[in-house]
């Protein structure tokens, strides 16, 4: 499967009508590239991950 934080809304939306992810998936993946590329980036001020 590619990587989450890589579909398109529509791609996101098809699969979670279908059931093959949910959206705190789509998060977990999101947050995974943030941490992984935001040292370099240096263009987020905060990053909060909140646990549920």
């Amino acid at each position: 499967m590619t990587d989450l934080a890589d579909f398109s809304a529509v791609e996101l939306i098809t699969a979670y009508r279908s059931k093959e992810i949910s959206p705190v998936e789509t998060i977990d993946a999101v947050i995974k590239r943030i941490e992984k590329c935001e040292p370099e980036l240096n263009a987020l001020w905060a990053v909060r991950r909140r646990m549920i």
